[in-house]
């Protein structure tokens, strides 16, 4: 599913072909990638990408991939959009960084060059961690899990499924989204030159993230870009949040805020 406020076709159109193109990719190779090693001493850096780690108030340490558009460093004062993507690594900034330069290039006049912000954890290791640690995808992504149940998902359950319990360390989105908007957004507005469209992406559980977020009272992002979000999270509280979201008193606030694409893959 993908759910996308729009204001400006072109990105709309770049968020949800990325998102759709890396979805594909990401559900075609995935057990097969899985099962590969994976070296956790740093992510894929290509070029024109710079790294940043960021502490929050709370301690919380996050880690900012950023791939700048090849014509960044050339095109003097212009400004672009930013694309955030959630739920990074192991492999999905990647995805998003190669397939939105790709997308610039083969449809030049069409899809604008965008900012692409991968936040993750990579670099944010416990001192004296093994950092040479040779460990397939799917294990990483399964050791991520407790982190991304605390800053994605806005409420305190346990997965209905049998899963690693997760009650005691979900439910913190709400501070998860504060560093983005009060931290992140504002160092990266220092750093670069960022235009006025800003997008947010995630799948999985950084889908229900950003669904909480589209429904947050902030003007952060100008675009949101949902891929298959775990809309079953704690009795599907987020389905029912989005309904009264939409039949609150102030819908004419609701109507100008968002128009939304729904399409199921």
């Amino acid at each position: 599913m993908f759910v996308e406020r729009w204001t400006s076709t072109s990105v709309g159109m770049v968020s949800t072909v990325v998102l759709a193109t890396t979805w594909a990719l990401w559900t075609r190779y995935w057990k097969r990638y899985a099962q590969r090693s994976l070296e956790v001493s740093g992510p894929l850096m290509f070029r024109e990408t710079e790294t940043h780690v960021y502490r929050t108030l709370a301690g919380i340490q996050y880690q900012a991939q950023i791939s700048l558009p090849l014509s960044y460093h050339s095109s003097g004062q212009t400004s672009y959009p930013i694309l955030v993507v959630l739920d990074a690594e192991p492999c999905l900034f990647s995805l998003f960084a190669i397939n939105a330069r790709y997308l610039a290039y083969a449809q030049e006049g069409s899809f604008p060059e965008v900012i692409v912000v991968g936040l993750g954890y990579s670099d944010t290791l416990p001192e004296g961690s093994d950092t040479t640690q040779q460990q397939s995808a799917l294990e990483h992504w399964q050791g991520l899990r407790p982190l991304r149940a605390r800053d994605f998902l806005p409420t305190a359950a346990d997965s209905p499924y049998g899963a690693e319990p997760l009650k005691h360390v979900s439910g913190h989105a709400e501070e998860f989204f504060d560093f983005i908007e009060n931290q992140l957004l504002l160092d990266l507005t220092k750093r670069y030159r960022i235009g006025d469209i800003r997008c947010l992406a995630g799948l999985s559980l950084s889908g229900v993230g950003v669904t909480h977020a589209l429904m947050r009272d902030t003007t952060t992002f100008t675009h949101y870009a949902i891929g298959s979000p775990s809309l079953w999270w704690d009795g599907e509280v987020m389905l029912k949040r989005a309904t009264d979201w939409v039949q609150s008193d102030d819908i004419h606030k609701v109507a100008a805020k968002v128009r939304t694409t729904f399409e199921i893959l």
